[in-house]
């Protein structure tokens, strides 16, 4: 208390600053109660906390605290006064109906009479007579004007000069965040950009958030003559780019603008003038080049809508000019090509899917005619392949018609036997059909969606199959050394991909098709989310496309959407924070048009199941690549017992232990606890059954090939009867062996159950004489040697688990003492979950096992036998 005494009068002041409510700290002594009754401290607390924009708002709202000394300093330290808020002031008052505020409020009702007079006095001497009718406000007048702006002029209410002149005379302007009309004030600046000085003059500051909004409702559609309002848009944006230096179109706004291209042209036409004129901070050529791009991999790319726009596009910025037609009479295309200007690989290709791609498919005939138009040039072997690797693609047909009828591109050196008679094309030999098959199917692989494809290609040619096989035990097979210690989730096998793993993000597959057009090798390419040099990668990608921007502007990131669609949507999310919903379904059509999947799919992972049954090494390969991959649909159906499941193994836990990742690891427990076979790995149970290695060897290619295709590996089918004899000799005889004399009484019972021990008795036959007798193998049910098995991974997982919290134990308190935690991995974690249930499982069917007598215990099992008597008690005595 004594320090509160002391305390200078501006630390106070700033103490009551930082209060939202400073009532009861006023009440703590009576300094702070005189303190907190001076004028000057009460209008400036309000300055200070709300700002000059809504200061008397909120001093309002505290009527109690107003004074008409306090409203003076408020209004001669800056605080905005407005005739809209004398307007909505009285109206309340008054108990008469206001905009925005509910008729219960308390708002400016606990004012004194005597203080509001006051303030009504202040109004009328700033503005003179206010109207006070209901609908003749500022605010009124206001929300008129933006209703009615798509209006022709002469059926206006509210004119621009009026708008004018409450903005100039009487500092209109929302005098809350609360009032609705806080949200609808940008769209009167896009509508009328004069009224930017008048606005930021009564205190308005434009929010970057509310950019695009404004430029958006520029090039709204309106009815009226598109050349009139492609002039009136470029004026517009020019006026305002000229009266506020941060306002400018960006690449979004741009965007939507080019894809309502068919819709509104007049638009359109502003936006081609704004770039012509340099009035645009980028160039509006490598935005339509990455527009294009964007629409590669998304099912959009088959509708008829969105090939009429990407065409438009790539006509008007892309396409290279057609040549008259002296310059096409005599063009020899073999000696002096024209040089024509250089078109992105992606872009090509997108075009390429707008016509092979559309749904419903374009006719045969009518493929050259649709081609034409666009002059992209011959095709090649190379284009073919990329529209058939395409998730939009199933059929191979309409491609490879179209090869038989046009022709390829002619290759630099090739004779001119090939020419099919048309001018730079030749035909396509059988060899090469095949060749061309085999090469797609083998890249459909890395594409999970592409099931359907495969399925047709192996079908028409017989040959595709056995490449599948090559391909997969070559190039896919998975070294567990290869795989990083503790990697987790960052690392990806190329086969059995989720299909919506890449749904919405990452890289096109375009780009990284782009490495094989370069000259590398075909395995190179990766699934249509991320490249990869190598077998496996991290994850990686981004879903915008990237965008190169000046350090002090962001230009933003182009989407899907049109711009009729994001203007609905901005005007549903409302001023209010509470009111800012997202309405996808029903006012967008992001979740078709980004949509990386067809319609009706196929599964690469299900068809090589069923193609090759689950005793395959082929198959096998799939599954270890679905568990680094976390894929739960093909883990699912690989493990669904119709009409087969695919055989776990030990190496799957310890590929799983060399990630420290358990994504999806509870279905193979759940196999286990079923009663799945143990094996320790895949050679055991496709020991002389590989149904791939046996194809191979059926068409005559048994023999390994350049592919680097590892020979197979026969291993001989395990005894688990035998386990436990070394040699594999049968025991003797019985007759082999010398007859012991017996010397019991028929009729005795202990003679009897002496010789039945004696018969157990594994030395018998070694003290009668005989051949010593060997001790028959305990047969382990397949439970046991997973428990086994899996507590051995179990120990190797808790010793790298002490090593690691030491090191990093030594490594903390060199840096200084502090105390770290060692996190433990998730297949450490659920492993030892896991284990715990697996041997109480383990230990009831022991049990059950023992009450049906199927397991029966002799002296000599280790278990059972007391190595030592117990020590007798003896009862104590006082």
């Amino acid at each position: 208390m004594a320090d509160l005494h002391s305390c200078p009068s501006e630390v106070l002041q700033l103490v009551f600053y930082d209060l939202d409510n400073p009532t009861a700290f006023t009440r703590t002594n009576r300094r702070l109660y005189a303190f907190s009754q001076d004028p000057y401290i009460r209008a400036h607390y309000f300055l200070a906390r709300y700002g000059p924009l809504q200061a008397l708002y909120f001093a309002l709202a505290r009527g109690k605290l107003i004074t008409p000394r306090v409203l003076d300093i408020l209004l001669a330290s800056g605080a905005h006064l407005s005739r809209y808020l004398v307007q909505v002031a009285f109206h309340h008052f008054f108990h008469s109906q206001s905009h925005f505020l509910k008729p219960a409020a308390s708002w400016v009702r606990h004012v004194p009479l005597t203080t509001f007079s006051y303030f009504l006095n202040l109004a009328a001497e700033r503005y003179g007579d206010i109207p006070r009718a209901k609908g003749e406000d500022d605010g009124a007048l206001f929300a008129t004007f933006i209703k009615e702006a798509k209006l022709p002029p002469e059926s206006q209410r509210v004119s621009w000069e009026t708008i004018r002149d409450i903005f100039e005379n009487y500092h209109f302007i929302p005098f809350c965040t609360k009032d609705p009309l806080m949200a609808s004030f940008p769209l009167a600046l896009a509508i009328e950009p004069r009224l930017l000085p008048y606005a930021v003059a009564n205190g308005f500051q434009m929010d970057a958030k509310y950019r695009d909004f404004v430029f958006r409702k520029m090039f709204e559609r309106m009815p009226a003559p598109k050349q009139a309002h492609a002039e009136e848009i470029v004026a517009n944006v020019r006026e305002l780019c000229r009266l506020d230096p941060d306002m400018f179109v960006t690449r979004t706004v741009a965007a939507e603008v080019c894809l309502e291209v068919k819709t509104n042209e007049a638009a359109y036409i502003a936006l081609k003038q704004l770039d012509r004129a340099g009035d645009l901070p980028f160039s509006l050529v490598e935005l339509v080049q990455d527009l294009i791009k964007l629409f590669h991999n998304v099912r959009a790319i088959t509708t008829s809508a969105t090939s009429q726009v990407l065409t438009q596009l790539y006509t008007d910025f892309l396409a290279p000019p057609p040549l008259p037609i002296a310059c096409i009479a005599s063009r020899n295309a073999l000696s002096s090509p024209r040089p024509q200007p250089v078109v992105d690989p992606i872009v090509r290709r997108t075009m390429l899917l707008t016509i092979f791609a559309a749904e419903p498919p374009v006719p045969a005939t009518a493929l050259a005619a649709r081609l034409a138009p666009l002059r992209l040039g011959p095709l090649t072997l190379a284009d073919a392949a990329d529209i058939l690797l395409s998730a939009f693609v199933e059929k191979q047909d309409l491609i490879l018609s179209y090869l038989r009828k046009e022709g390829v591109a002619v290759e630099p050196g090739a004779s001119r036997s090939s020419y099919n008679g048309k001018e730079g094309m030749r035909k396509v030999t059988l060899a090469e059909y095949r060749m061309f098959a085999e090469e797609v199917a083998v890249r459909c692989l890395t594409r999970e969606s592409k099931g359907k494809t495969i399925k047709r290609l192996c079908e028409t040619y017989p040959s595709v199959k056995c490449r599948i096989v090559e391909a997969v035990l070559g190039e896919h097979e998975v070294p567990l050394e290869a795989l990083g210690e503790g990697s987790g989730s960052t690392w990806r096998a190329r086969l059995a991909r989720s299909m919506f793993m890449c749904d919405g993000g990452g890289v096109s597959d375009a780009e990284e098709d782009d490495h094989d057009h370069e000259g590398e090798e075909d395995d190179e390419l990766d699934d249509d989310s991320e490249s990869e040099p190598e077998m496996w990668s991290g994850v990686a990608g981004t879903s915008a496309v990237a965008t190169e921007s000046k350090p002090d502007r962001d230009l933003g990131t182009i989407g899907f959407e049109a711009l009729s669609t994001m203007i609905r949507r901005d005007e549903l999310q409302g001023g209010r924070g509470g009111r800012r919903r997202y309405y996808p379904a029903i006012y967008g059509a992001t979740g078709t048009n980004s949509s990386r999947l067809p319609l009706e799919m196929h599964s690469v992972a299900r068809w090589i199941k069923t193609e090759f049954g689950a005793n395959s090494r082929v198959t096998a390969t799939f599954f270890t690549h679905a568990i680094i991959n976390g894929n739960t649909s093909v883990l699912s159906n690989y493990l669904m017992p119709t009409p087969a499941s695919v055989p776990i193994t030990l190496r799957h836990f310890e590929v799983m232990a060399r990630l420290g990742s358990s994504s999806m690891d509870y279905q193979l427990y759940d196999r286990i606890k079923q009663g799945a076979p143990f094996y320790t790995t895949e050679d055991e149970y496709l020991a002389g059954a590989d149904s791939a290695r046996l194809m191979l060897k059926r068409l005559g290619k048994g023999k390994q090939r350049e592919t680097g295709s590892p020979p197979c590996v026969k291993v001989e089918p395990v005894d688990l009867v035998s386990v436990g004899s070394p040699r594999g000799k049968k025991r003797p005889r019985r007759s082999a062996a010398v007859t012991a004399v017996n010397y019991a009484v028929p009729d005795s019972d202990d003679d009897a159950i002496a010789a039945e021990e004696d018969r157990e008795d594994e030395f018998a036959e070694y003290r009668t004489g005989g051949v010593p007798r060997k001790k028959v193998a305990k047969v382990e049910t397949s439970l046991e040697r997973w428990v086994e098995a899996l507590g051995k991974l179990l120990k190797e997982e808790q010793h790298k688990y002490r090593e690691k919290k030491k090191r990093m134990e030594k490594e903390s308190k060199a840096a200084g003492g502090v105390k770290v935690r060692v996190s433990k991995s998730d297949f450490f974690r659920s492993l030892s979950g896991n284990m715990r249930l697996l041997r109480e499982l383990d230990v009831r069917e022991r049990m059950f096992r023992i009450a049906a007598g199927e397991v029966t215990f002799s002296d000599e099992d280790d278990e059972y036998v007391q190595s030592k008597a117990p020590r007798a008690k003896r009862r104590r005595t006082a």
